[in-house]
């Protein structure tokens, strides 16, 4: 785990989410999560000093809509990314004819076997 690159994703989303001062985002986040943080832990997420434990990792993807392996740096993929493509997914799906649903499904399930061997 990069520790430089999960720090500037902190930050990064700390910013995106409109908030220069990390305590505007502290009591956001406490309005919105009931949870409390102290401004150095913050601050040391944000060095890459420190990580959160897994309970509060995942409330931070939740807060920030991104994944836990996006925060981790172990995916550069956001979970915008990934729902976007999942809803995409699904209307062209469902302009297919029930049997070439099955046909496409099979047709994915051909290529992820074909990718692990």
């Amino acid at each position: 785990m990069d520790r430089n690159l999960v720090g500037l994703r902190f930050q990064s989303l700390r910013i995106r989410k409109g908030f220069k001062r990390q305590v505007d985002m502290i009591n956001d986040f406490k309005e919105k999560t009931g949870i409390e943080l102290k401004k150095s832990a913050v601050s040391m997420y944000e060095k890459g000093e420190r990580f959160p434990e897994p309970d509060l990792l995942i409330t931070f993807a939740e807060y920030f809509g991104v994944t836990t392996d996006f925060l981790h740096g172990r995916s550069d993929i956001e979970l915008s990314i990934v729902k976007s493509t999942v809803s995409n997914l699904e209307i062209l799906l469902d302009k297919l004819s029930e049997n070439d649903q099955k046909q496409a499904l099979e047709y994915l399930e051909y290529l992820n076997f074909k990718k692990k061997v």
